[in-house]
């Protein structure tokens, strides 16, 4: 369990010879772990960026300006789970697509069986 307020998103991936895959696409390399992982990435820690390198497609279910920034609630593709994500309100016309590829600026990596932090 995670402690923070919004929580953190945790997605399913899965290593297979070094490369970390979120989507059924490459999204890191360089693990020594094979088998499935848990992902956490922070809400405020997802970006529009189409430079950095580790980039997330989130279908949008909706989108809620609370002050400075805006609040994105959607899923990633063949999953049920939620994911909020935080961005700057200077990032509001992506607030009307309902498909945004989001990167993300730092992310951890967990064994899904032992729960041991790999990244």
């Amino acid at each position: 369990k995670f402690l923070g307020s919004p929580a953190i998103n945790i997605v399913d991936g899965e290593i297979k010879a070094g490369v970390l895959y979120l989507q059924g696409k490459a999204f890191d390399q360089g693990y020594a772990h094979e088998g499935s992982v848990k992902v956490g990435i922070r809400p405020e820690h997802f970006t529009i960026d189409k430079k950095l390198p580790h980039q997330m497609d989130v279908s949008v279910s909706f989108v809620e300006h609370i002050g400075r920034d805006i609040s994105f609630v959607g899923k990633m593709k063949d999953s049920t789970n939620n994911l909020r994500i935080i961005v700057s309100s200077e990032l509001r016309d992506y607030a009307k697509e309902e498909t945004v590829s989001f990167g993300i600026k730092r992310f951890f990596v967990f064994d899904a069986a032992t729960g041991a932090r790999l990244k």
